[in-house]
């Protein structure tokens, strides 16, 4: 674009004027010989007039300046006159004739006069000429400028390089202005006179003011633009692209926004309130409307509500409550690409689109309407011989240029006429462009694929492959994937769902779904691998991350393509993260599809067929992630401090590039990726701290074989999950992971929470699968190895299980869960059998084909020893042998569970039961409710010891717990409750009484207790109806309040039984000593 400066290189001087010197200042003729659309002068004084000399024809907005299409005023009441034809010449350029209602001259010329013009001022004058030429002549139009004061002088010939480019025919782009700065004059003529090969044309003009800067006027802030949809690349602290609201102060003065609110109801006008906020003079202020609901003096601010990319109702309200600024009933709908708002610097603009979104700085040039992206039709395809394809946009005259290499069209792109005949694989780029505002829209794209119809071997050519697994193509058009750590590469994938009608998916139907990605390889050892990973990232047609829920798992942008080499079974890591899931860890959800990569650009051919892959989630914060508070840089003391830390033990000298928590140990901190030195210094005494509790000496590491302490205020409770550490223990030495603890061992620290054990990650080598620490044997503990231990090549690693398994409450925990989850659980036989099986069973085509790429199956090892089999199927069983070994093995190391055969039930009044518990180890139980087992190991004096064998008189209801003891280790426990007599039903029990909304506290209740709030106060009351006695153990409550009575809980006839939601508060207002 080229921009009109006044005393350019083109203005005339005082020895070319003559007379008119002291009339007219300068001349200028935009240079448009570059083929650049000319840029009318928007910000040179204020704007008087702007005129379309056609005569009919609705008004054009060029640049954000009304063309009005009947002659208008002109300063100082005196009135425009132009004479000559007006008419559209129909040439071949609708993107100019259409927006131009030219004035044209059957005589060869145009006037232009205007009278009545103040001569006490100076005024800048455009004149617009469109399509000056018709073919190839030289020079095109001379025109002429004539005021009261001095005769026609000829101004600067509009001529190739003179406003005009060389193109023959002429481009579309051949557009000229003739800017002349008059001073003293009352009156002026301008001659437009046709030169060789153009009939004289003028298109508009306009008229400013001159000496008058264009400043806001207005008295209060307002919201001078936004962006509601598609923030492209205005960051938020936390690296993030929410849709944001700048604000602009157009007076002379500071103000401190404080009490001003934010508000898109306007039945809540101060639904977000401002803190202390300084708005300087003359500047603008950006506020995020994320609902991340930050309002913190000296921070970035965050509104508590989203803008609806649909309209909605949005203002800044001051705080009496007056309204300063609203686009109200609703803005219009928002397009990516766009901002909206208020043109120039004062409340009372015009409000409207524009093409560049400025946060923090004025707006550019309004637009009647976004140019939206045009519409590729259809937008992504596969085809065996070649694809019709029709590029079509809502705006008539615009024009729509597209590149077929996968770039950004510019206005030199080729410019669309008739549907594109495409016969190879194409990654076609639209984009409409408005000459006339010089102006692009947003981009579209479209992937079309060709299929070669030749099979490889036993695989089936492209042309007729189908499968009843979903199939991906990715496709990079010529060109390698770089590997890790590499930028990534611009590519595209395009997605073949299974059709629910038939049970398969085909490339042979148009895609569900096609994306451009930025993709590489990723891993360590697995990058080098034949059947690599990708990192895939998905983007929309601008490049823009873009959230999408992909082979139907929760929509995200990142994911990771994960291609199964040494693990022949193809489940090992979608079989890792399912069980942690069911045991309770978080783990990423997965789906498996056979992928196609081309790199050569041609059609898609049988040999780039790359077998079976999981789709796995990309582990990040993120709320369908690991959804954690937001980090800021301001965040350095607590409580903000304390929390939104993502990390994972990482060996030292693996790229992984995140900064390390304290200096002692291998902890990497992942997110937020650049923690500030105080965020980093807080993690890093809190670990120090939690070191402490494990026995760990201050800052070095080393270890003093001591136990851990399991207090839970200044024991390692109060900085762990115990439960997820426990979780992580069983995952990892079930499957015996190589890396296991070591290597992508991810945790995470919510604000002011545990740290947490989780997500799960890298679980291909294992169960049988590795090559080192003993990780094949199904017997031995992972967690001893001296590789994972940190005697490897970690130094002081701080290998926090060690001590853990050392405490007697953490590895009771561990014996406890251990067994719970193999007693009907998903680690018994039949769970376990159960999930491979679920896994499995989906792949049993595709590992046909797979195998059939990739021939490995007879080999041991293949990157790292796997199991040897001459079939996949042989692959699921040798899991299936291992895991069954490998539970037996840890099943014997810890003291057995006692038995029995009378399991947990009702039974009639007066029945007697002989519960026997079976145990080749001394058995422990207790009827009243506790446990066998009191903390620290020691028998409860409740507890009565049996052998196995004994039986257990019971005629009442009772909650019976019993352990064994084997060598001062206890096993885990029976839990069995025997209700003895009539359970209640909806015949015997009433709820009589629901104290839902209490009164207030008083004020005796608030002197008893200041904290006491009324819900302090609700209860529920039961009456036994019936003429016998009845059991409530176990009845639940699942409606407005989750609960299960416990055992025992007899009712006797006639009685009442309270359940309340405080019982002190219950007892302040009823009394003590109530049922």
């Amino acid at each position: 674009m080229t921009i009109i400066v006044l005393l350019g290189v083109l203005s005339l001087h005082a020895s070319t004027l003559g007379t008119l010197q002291a009339a007219i200042n300068s001349v200028t003729v935009d240079d448009n010989s570059a083929g650049d659309y000319p840029t009318l002068i928007r910000d040179y004084g204020i704007l008087i007039e702007a005129v379309n000399l056609g005569h009919s024809g609705p008004k054009v907005i060029i640049n954000g300046i009304d063309f009005v299409c009947e002659p208008g005023n002109a300063p100082g009441g005196a009135n425009w006159n132009a004479t000559g034809e007006a008419t559209n010449d129909g040439l071949s350029h609708p993107g100019i004739d259409d927006l131009f209602f030219s004035e044209l001259s059957s005589t060869g010329e145009v006037t232009l006069t205007c009278q009545g013009i103040d001569p006490a001022k100076t005024y800048l004058v455009q004149f617009l000429h469109g399509e000056p030429r018709d073919c190839c002549a030289t020079v095109y139009l001379a025109n002429t400028i004539s005021t009261n004061l001095d005769p026609a002088q000829t101004l600067p010939a509009i001529s190739i390089g003179n406003g005009v480019g060389a193109e023959d025919p002429p481009a579309a782009s051949d557009l000229a202005i003739v800017s002349v700065e008059l001073t003293g004059v009352e009156s002026f003529t301008y001659v437009a006179r046709s030169g060789p090969g153009r009939n004289a044309a003028l298109s508009g003009f306009q008229v400013r003011e001159v000496g008058s800067p264009l400043l806001a006027t207005g008295t209060a802030p307002f919201i001078s633009e936004f962006v509601a949809v598609g923030n492209q690349s205005h960051q938020d602290e936390d690296g993030n692209t929410p849709d944001w609201i700048e604000l602009y102060n157009p007076t002379g003065l500071d103000l401190d926004l404080r009490g001003y609110h934010l508000t898109d109801d306007p039945a809540d006008l101060t639904k977000w309130t401002f803190p202390s906020t300084l708005l300087q003079a003359r500047a603008y202020l950006v506020v995020f409307a994320s609902d991340k609901d930050r309002d913190t003096a000296g921070s970035q601010l965050h509104a508590n509500f989203r803008l609806a990319g649909g309209g909605d109702y949005l203002a800044l309200v001051a705080p009496d409550g007056s309204i300063l600024s609203e686009f109200a009933p609703n803005y219009p709908p928002q397009e990516t690409g766009f901002s909206y708002g208020t043109d120039g610097l004062a409340p009372e603009g015009a409000q409207g689109y524009f093409g560049t979104a400025t946060p923090g700085g004025e707006n550019g040039l309004l637009l009647s309407a976004p140019l939206l992206a045009p519409i590729i039709d259809p937008p992504c395809a596969t085809f065996t011989r070649s694809a019709n394809v029709t590029i079509t946009s809502q705006f008539p005259g615009a024009q729509i240029r597209y590149t077929t290499d996968g770039s950004a069209p510019t206005s030199s792109s080729t410019l669309y006429g008739n549907p594109i005949r495409l016969s190879d694989t194409t990654h076609l780029r639209a984009r409409v462009f408005d000459p006339a505002n010089n102006d692009s829209g947003a981009i579209a794209s479209g992937h079309f694929q060709r299929l070669s119809s030749t099979p490889s071997g036993s695989l089936p050519a492209p042309s007729t492959f189908t499968s009843d697994l979903p199939i991906i193509v990715l496709e990079t058009f010529n060109g390698s994937v770089p590997g890790p750590g590499a930028t990534l590469r611009a590519a595209r994938i395009s997605v073949h769902e299974v059709d629910p009608a038939t049970g398969r998916s085909s490339l042979q139907r148009s895609p569900d779904a096609c994306f451009r990605i930025g993709v590489r390889r990723r891993g360590q050892s697995s990058s080098g691998f034949p059947k690599p990973q990708y990192r895939v990232e998905l983007r929309d047609d601008n490049d823009v991350d873009t959230d999408y829920a992909l082979l139907g798992l929760p929509p995200e942008a990142d994911w990771v393509f994960n291609g199964p080499y040494t693990d022949k079974a193809l489940i090992r890591n979608p079989l890792a993260f399912e069980l942690g899931r069911q045991i309770g860890i978080q783990a990423p959800r997965s789906a498996p599809f056979e992928m196609f990569l081309s790199t050569n650009g041609g059609p898609l051919t049988a040999s780039e067929y790359v077998g079976v892959y999981n789709l796995l989630e990309k582990i990040k914060d993120d709320r369908n992630r690991t959804d954690l508070a937001n980090l800021e840089p301001t965040h350095t003391t607590a409580p903000e401090v304390t929390g939104g830390y993502l990390m994972r033990f990482e060996p030292p000298g693996i790229a992984s590039g995140g900064p390390r928590a304290t200096n002692w140990s291998s902890v990497e901190i992942v997110e937020p990726n650049a923690p500030t030195a105080e965020q980093r210094d807080w993690l890093g005494r809190h670990l120090d701290r939690f070191a402490l509790t494990l026995g760990w000496r201050r800052g070095t590491g080393a270890n003093n074989n001591g136990v851990p302490n399991p207090d839970p205020v200044r024991g390692y409770p109060a900085y762990i999950d115990v439960d997820s550490f426990v979780s992580l223990f069983i995952v990892n030495e079930l499957l015996r992971e190589q890396d296991s603890y070591v290597r992508s061992d991810y945790m995470y620290k919510d604000r002011e929470g545990l740290i947490h054990k989780g997500p799960l990650w890298d679980y291909n080598l294992t169960v049988g699968t590795g090559c080192c620490f003993d990780n094949r044997n199904t017997s031995g503990w992972q967690y001893q190895h001296n590789y994972n231990r940190g005697g490897r090549d970690h130094g002081y690693e701080p290998d926090w299980f060690v001590p853990l398994m050392r405490c007697p409450e953490f590895r009771q925990k561990v014996i406890d869960r251990w067994s719970e989850l193999r007693t009907a659980g998903p680690l018994s036989a039949s769970g376990l059998n159960g999930t491979i099986d679920l896994l499995a069973d989906p792949l049993a085509e595709a590992a046909v084909r797979n195998f059939a790429k990739w021939n490995i199956l007879g080999q041991g090892n293949v990157g790292f020893p796997s199991p040897v089999s001459t079939t996949w199927e042989e692959q699921i069983d040798a899991i299936k042998l291992w895991l069954r070994r490998r539970t037996s093995w840890i099943d014997r190391e810890f003291p057995p569970r006692p038995q029995t055969l009378t399991r947990s039930g009702h039974w009639p009044a007066g029945t007697n039961l002989d519960v026997v518990l079976n145990s080749s180890r001394p058995i422990y139980y207790t009827t009243d409710g506790s446990d066998p087992r009191l903390p620290g190991g020691e028998v409860n004096p409740n507890a009565v010891m049996i052998s196995g064998g004994t039986g257990i008189p019971i005629s009442s209801t009772t909650e019976l717990i019993a352990r064994t003891l084997q060598n001062d280790e206890w096993g885990a426990p029976v839990k069995n409750t025997y209700v003895i007599g009539t359970p209640a039903n909806s015949e015997n029990l009433l709820v009589t009484e629901i104290n839902y909304h209490p009164l207030d506290p008083s004020a005796e209740e608030i002197l008893a207790d200041p904290n006491y709030r009324d819900d302090d106060f609700e209860f529920i009351e039961f009456r036994n109806i019936s003429d016998e006695v009845i059991d409530l153990s176990g009845a639940r409550l699942t409606d407005g309040i989750e609960f299960t009575i416990p055992a025992p809980t007899i009712l006797q006839p006639g009685s009442f039984a309270l359940l309340v939601e405080h019982q002190a508060a219950f007892a302040e207002r009823y009394g003590a000593g109530l049922p």
